[in-house]
């Protein structure tokens, strides 16, 4: 638990949550393990949750195309939780083992309106640097 509570205070993605909606997303997040090869999520598939890299590291691609390449303490699945829209871009585990911590959407959904103006802005970055 530990764990979970030093990675999700160190992602930017929640700074601007209260101490209550904190202690439900520490509650609510899961741990998680994927051996290289694996695919995490597929592009098109259901939007079930967002994912923060413990260790290891994962290959974005959309259309076939490699968009990003990310590690720890990246976190990935965020756009389709506030579209609420089908994953935009399949990714893959890449190194020897992925640790991520997840996050269901109904808990994001619960946090959502909680979020800090710099979350925004990160995601709005994401969303050109995906664009060009």
């Amino acid at each position: 638990m530990s764990e979970i509570i030093e990675v999700l205070r160190a992602t930017p993605f929640f700074k601007g949550l209260t101490d209550e909606q904190f202690g439900v997303v520490v509650k609510a997040c899961e741990q998680r393990s994927y051996p290289k090869g694996t695919v995490v999520i597929n592009e098109k598939g259901d939007s079930d949750g967002m994912y923060i890299i413990v260790s290891g590291e994962v290959d974005v691609v959309r259309g076939g195309k490699l968009i990003a390449q990310l590690k720890e303490n990246d976190f990935f699945g965020e756009l389709a939780l506030l579209k609420s829209k089908s994953r935009s871009a399949t990714v893959q585990v890449t190194s020897d083992n992925l640790a991520a911590i997840f996050l269901p959407v109904t808990t994001f959904n619960y946090i959502k309106f909680g979020l800090a103006i710099e979350v925004l802005d990160e995601i709005t970055r994401r969303i050109e640097e995906n664009c060009r």
